[in-house]
């Protein structure tokens, strides 16, 4: 079990708590095994009194035994202060060097934990600000949709002043879109950034203060410096190697982690807040992003952002791992050194956990960091496609409401209109064809449920056909062209533009399975509305004659 469990409230002051008892074990230790060093040192030059001592005799037949005697006591002094000097080295580099990385790792994870709970912070502010963004737009949009009405009623639908009230009250509804736009990528972007914090950089975060714990191989190494191999010494040392070897990694800090074990953290949930829009008359849904001729531009432009961001995450990714495949582990660059140095060497990276030393540790930090950035762009560039893939074959709706329209309560004729359709005539000679008809005129003539008309538009300086009903609302259609100059919208494709309109009325199948728009009844032309054909420009200079054929006939 690791510290990747833990995950209350108190961990954080918890683990400091342990880091702090940790570091003040070490200086004991360090201080404790430079006084054993001290004492070793003294304890070899006393043998070596002894044996000098023991050599200052007079009898020479006993010399050959006592000497050997003697200096087998020189050389289990010269060991003795080898063994000190080693253990005086471990304590000033490895332990010193020990007590400064506790220390470092201490204030790195204060430092860690202090960013991402400051990145958290910024974020639910950054959430609350484009929270009241949003509202603050919303007013505008309310009170100039508002001084829109009355500037409409007072002086109809002309008027210098009106146009600039209408142009002011469509900058404040794109502003309005912008701003709800933004708003549900933040949302979305919040509770990504929430969710990799809790299940993924948290967990890491804590699993790297874990790996830096280990302190056993250590205290292994200053227990081989003090073994005398005496039968009083080799006891003390047997009783030492016997609790070293209790000692199990795994189960080091399993009270520690039983004691503070906690349930995991619950997400924390980010929610579009209906209430901003609940009144509003518009076109604006709840945590969905709006694609119209005010937004689609944005959202195409936001898109070519994140995949360059994304791009960059990957290159960076491709960048990190080939920086680690080139790296020479320093176990093996060392292999050559003293077998002391070895040895310290193979403390260090078991310290790090599973032989990983502090850089590869590293290594996966950063990675895993991108990786989750590249996933939480690649879910906005998700959100965002899904969205203007949504809009399919449709024209992009308008994004300001028609206040015209709402206001107008002319009454259309509502006979019933027969569909007839001549293959062997052009199209601009069917009844139900308006030609250039602009959006305003087409809802207008468009009122009830199923009412149907065909007219052309330009786009991006192309003409198109457009196929305009009304079904819930005024939804407007472009007749897509095939490789083989068919016409057809999601269903079948036609020779022609009228009998691609004739299957759709005769069938009653939808326009598109999203609109499900169903043609009832064709509006037709105004009898005085004249046809292409019925205009005639004279060649004569400074002047234009229009007449009509049917009179000429």
């Amino acid at each position: 079990m690791g510290f990747s469990a833990m995950q209350g409230k108190g961990v954080h002051e918890a683990l400091l708590a342990r880091q702090d008892a940790e570091i003040r074990l070490i200086e004991t230790m360090r201080r404790c095994l430079s006084q054993k060093a001290k004492c070793d040192r003294d304890y070899a030059t006393a043998l070596v009194n002894v044996a000098q001592t023991g050599l200052k005799i007079d009898r020479s037949d006993d010399l050959a035994a006592w000497k050997k005697f003697m200096d087998e006591i020189e050389q289990q002094s010269k060991q003795i202060r080898f063994n000190a000097e080693q253990l005086e080295n471990l304590c000033s580099d490895r332990m010193t060097q020990l007590y400064q990385d506790k220390r470092k790792s201490r204030k790195q994870y204060q430092e860690e934990h202090a960013k991402v709970a400051s990145q958290f912070a910024h974020l639910t502010e950054e959430y609350q600000k484009k929270k009241a963004e949003y509202q603050k737009h919303l007013d505008y949009y309310k009170q100039l949709r508002m001084r829109f009405e009355e500037h409409y009623i007072k002086s109809g639908r002309a008027g210098r002043k009106l146009d600039d009230v209408r142009d002011k009250y469509q900058k404040a509804c794109r502003k309005l879109h912008l701003a709800h736009n933004e708003y549900v990528l933040l949302i979305h972007e919040a509770t990504e950034v929430e969710k990799d914090y809790r299940t993924i950089l948290w967990p890491k975060l804590l699993e790297n203060h874990q790996t830096q714990q280990e302190m056993k191989n250590l205290i292994v190494e200053a227990s081989n410096f003090a073994d005398l191999t005496s039968d009083k010494y080799a006891d003390i040392q047997k009783q030492i190697d016997v609790a070293l070897q209790s000692v199990n990694p795994t189960e080091e800090y399993r009270d520690f982690t039983e004691k503070h074990r906690s349930s995991s953290a619950l997400p924390v949930i980010f929610r579009f807040d209906d209430q901003l829009i609940e009144d509003t008359v518009g076109k604006l849904q709840p945590n969905q992003l709006t694609v119209d001729n005010l937004t689609v531009d944005w959202l195409r432009q936001r898109i070519t952002d994140l995949e360059s961001a994304i791009k960059e995450c990957q290159e960076k990714q491709n960048k990190l791992q080939n920086d680690s495949n080139g790296k020479i582990s320093p176990s093996v660059s060392n292999s050559q050194a003293s077998p002391i140095n070895n040895s310290l060497n193979t403390s260090l990276n078991c310290m790090n956990g599973n032989g990983g030393s502090l850089k590869d540790i590293k290594f996966n930090k950063e990675l895993s960091s991108l990786k989750c950035e590249e996933r939480q762009k690649n879910k906005l560039v998700e959100i965002i496609r899904s969205a203007l893939n949504e809009v399919s074959c449709e024209e992009l709706p308008s994004g300001c409401d028609d206040l015209s329209v709402e206001m107008e309560n002319n009454n259309l004729v509502s006979s019933e209109q027969m569909m007839t359709i001549a293959t062997n005539r052009p199209l601009y000679e069917e009844e139900w064809f308006h030609g250039v008809l602009p959006r305003e005129e087409v809802v207008r003539l468009l009122r009830l449920e199923g009412d149907f008309l065909v007219r052309e538009t330009t786009r991006n300086d192309e003409s198109q056909t457009v196929l305009s009903v009304c079904w819930n609302g005024h939804k407007h259609f472009i007749v897509q062209i095939t490789a083989e100059g068919h016409f057809r919208f999601e269903g079948p494709s036609f020779p022609s533009i009228q009998e691609l309109i004739l299957h759709q009325y005769q069938s009653e199948a939808p326009v598109t399975s999203r609109s499900g728009a169903i043609l009832k009844k064709p509006v037709l032309r105004e009898r005085w509305e004249l046809s292409n054909d019925d205009v005639i420009l004279l060649d004569k200079i400074g002047r234009l004659f229009i007449e009509n054929n049917k009179h000429k006939k």
